[in-house]
């Protein structure tokens, strides 16, 4: 009988045991930084290699080169940014460590950016030029592209299809982002919808239509997101050549 009583009190103690509140781990706060993605393009031909720092931490990313190495351009970085007011980006100098420049603007959260840095017209004074992207995906059977204007002593240019025939993007100058005002303002920063598929483009420069590059076998994907940035110097040479740099978003 008092074995009997001994297996009762077992089974009651375990029952009981099985019923109570696990010991749960104490939670821990969960802290989420919204962030901005912001698209960095060295178009300083012949410019010096820069690291950038985001509010005066350098990033963990490669330096910006304009200068080619082994026959390719490391001219374009995507960072992400934190979202918030007053955010300081700067663009250093990697030889001397020097400060070049500094864009202190808010970063708004899930809102995407392109800043350009580059030489202001007829000077070796680098600036930034800062850009809000719409970065939603074309439509399927479509992409989104745009053409932005950087070499440096290339006065005003246009994109054609081969044999200027068609104009692709209309005539802009140097670090010209917009023309003219009110209903008839064009917004050479608003992406142009076109066919995805292998196009060929052309740049003359609108003056005597004078062809200064071509852009061959342009792959466009479906539903994607393109800037085609003209960069280099006309009068330059190797690296400092005029070209282009294709970034898809």
């Amino acid at each position: 009988m008092k074995l009997f009583n001994k297996i009762i009190f077992a089974v009651v103690v375990v029952a009981l045991g099985a019923c109570a509140e696990p010991d749960y781990p104490t939670a821990t706060p969960s802290v989420t930084t919204q962030t901005s993605k912001v698209t960095i393009f060295h178009a300083m031909a012949g410019g010096p290699r820069i690291q950038m720092k985001i509010d005066n931490v350098v990033t963990a990313k490669d330096t910006l080169r304009y200068e080619s190495k082994n026959g390719k351009f490391y001219n374009v970085l995507n960072l992400a940014v934190p979202a918030g007011p007053f955010r300081l980006v700067t663009a250093t100098n990697v030889d001397d460590s020097t400060d070049l420049i500094t864009d202190r603007n808010t970063v708004v959260a899930g809102t995407n950016y392109t800043a350009i840095v580059y030489y202001k017209a007829g000077t070796t004074t680098p600036t930034f030029r800062r850009i809000t992207d719409d970065l939603a995906a074309a439509d399927v059977g479509f992409a989104k592209v745009r053409f932005l204007h950087y070499a440096l002593d290339a006065a005003e240019v246009k994109v054609t299809d081969v044999g200027n025939v068609n104009t692709v993007f209309s005539a802009r100058k140097y670090d010209e982002v917009s023309r003219g005002s009110g209903a008839s303002a064009v917004d050479f920063t608003r992406f142009t919808s076109m066919p995805a598929g292998t196009v060929n483009f052309e740049v003359y420069a609108t003056s005597g239509n004078t062809l200064l590059l071509s852009i061959p076998n342009l792959k466009l994907d479906s539903k994607s997101v393109y800037t085609i940035f003209l960069r280099g110097l006309i009068a330059g040479s190797g690296s400092t050549s005029l070209g282009y740099t294709v970034v898809k978003h």
